[in-house]
């Protein structure tokens, strides 16, 4: 009954999964109030939001090259249903099932660090799991 109602739920997910940051956003600029630099210096809050950017494009990469690896049929930018004619099983799809939502995990969590606060990251990636597991699922 809860995989049913996960599915349910991933169905009507499935439409709004892009507009996910936004929540991520809101709790970002919520968070900036509380800004200090790591270690009293700006020399490492540079080096610390480089590294975040680093993180995010990462996930950037790892979205470049699934969508660079796509065979016709298999993916899309569809919101109301699935439209894939087949699985995909090359390139990234070969090591993860969800390489796309894996690269929007890597950008997500590169945005959260910079709130500089592990509540943040933990409350995001816990916002990211509710979404996308049961979008997973269907």
């Amino acid at each position: 009954m809860l995989i049913e109602h996960l599915r349910f739920l991933g169905n009507r997910l499935f439409r709004w999964r892009s507009w996910t940051f936004l929540l991520a956003a809101l709790f970002l600029i919520l968070e900036r109030n509380r800004f200090y630099y790591p270690f009293g210096s700006h020399a490492v809050d540079i080096l610390f939001e480089m590294g975040c950017f680093g993180v995010s494009m990462i996930g950037i990469v790892i979205r470049g090259i699934t969508i660079g690896h796509i065979p016709k049929g298999t993916s899309g930018r569809n919101t109301k249903r699935q439209k894939a004619a087949c699985l995909n099983m090359t390139g990234l799809y070969s090591i993860t099932r969800n390489p796309l939502y894996l690269g929007n995990y890597v950008i997500f969590l590169g945005l959260s660090l910079l709130s500089q606060s592990w509540e943040i990251v933990t409350i995001n990636t816990f916002l990211f799991v509710a979404a996308y597991v049961p979008i997973i699922l269907v």
